[in-house]
């Protein structure tokens, strides 16, 4: 998910801290554990009866994704993978400021969705445009464990090929499902979108974006952390999408939204509110107006 806050504070929106699980996140035989904070723009979600349980908020039926974060203090949209995203506002919560999955940390911020706007043009079969925005019920509060990414400028071109990045999120970490304790990291390159679309298939668009490990090893994305970021060079440029059956095959490179592509459509929906600018009939003619 991408948090977005006011709409004046420019285009560094940014990542948020969080446990989402659904999808596949985290392929790799030893990911890295992190630090307690390092990625503070990571976000999180669960379904709202997770909280009063004793057992982990986030475990293998209790959360949904991963995701992106706001630009300034007024943090109340945040981007995530359409796929992703409950359908039902009322069916998740967005948790910030998390470290460790099986503890209730003091840093958390907790929120209930108020809407879910996913992208005009996303195919659920094909995962073309899969991206949204869940608007959270107030704002988020930075702080040390809730901080803020960059976005990339609209219509930026993704990094080159053989470029480091690194995706984090709490999904498994092994073909078996199997959750790490708290937040964990792993190094990948950018690989060249013709070569990942040959291992697809044909199936990818021009605004997706591909990772690999770059050697021998298996690394990137597993199962449970859909949503989740790509960061190269302190820049948020994709959402984990969709992968192969197995973690970290270079068969079936990772995938992931590009988000310079959807930059443009994020801050209209920013100013206009959920349905976007609106046309009407001038003269003739079609213009843009304000939603009501």
């Amino acid at each position: 998910m991408i948090v977005i806050n006011n709409p004046n504070a420019g285009e560094s929106l940014g990542f948020l801290k969080c446990w989402l699980r659904t999808g596949r996140c985290w392929r790799g035989l030893r990911p890295q554990a992190t630090a307690p904070f390092p990625f503070s723009w990571t976000l999180g979600g669960v379904r709202p009866t997770e909280l009063s349980r004793d057992t982990p908020a986030c475990d293998s039926h209790g959360a949904w994704g991963g995701g992106l974060g706001p630009p300034a203090a007024d943090c109340d949209r945040c981007p995530d993978t359409a796929h992703e995203a409950p359908r039902d506002p009322g069916t998740g919560l967005v948790v910030l400021g998390a470290h460790a999955l099986r503890t209730k940390e003091a840093t958390q911020q907790v929120f209930s969705i108020s809407a879910v706007i996913t992208h005009p043009d996303y195919q659920p079969t094909t995962h073309t445009s899969d991206i949204c925005l869940l608007q959270l019920n107030s704002s988020a509060t930075l702080g040390p464990a809730v901080g803020l990414l960059g976005l990339p400028r609209r219509g930026a071109r993704p990094p080159r090929a053989g470029t480091r990045c690194k995706v984090a999120g709490w999904g498994s970490v092994s073909d078996f499902e199997e959750l790490p304790p708290g937040l964990m990291e792993a190094e990948v390159r950018v690989l060249e979108l013709d070569a990942c679309n040959s291992s697809w298939k044909g199936q990818l668009s021009p605004a997706m974006l591909c990772t690999h490990s770059g050697d021998r090893r298996r690394r990137g994305f597993c199962s449970a952390d859909s949503g989740g970021p790509l960061v190269c060079r302190n820049r948020a440029y994709g959402l984990v999408s969709f992968s192969g059956l197995w973690c970290g095959d270079p068969k079936t490179p990772d995938v992931y939204t590009q988000v310079s592509a959807f930059v443009t459509w994020i801050r209209d929906v920013i100013r206009h509110g959920q349905r976007g600018p609106q046309p009407r009939t001038t003269g003739g003619r079609q213009a843009l107006s304000e939603p009501q």
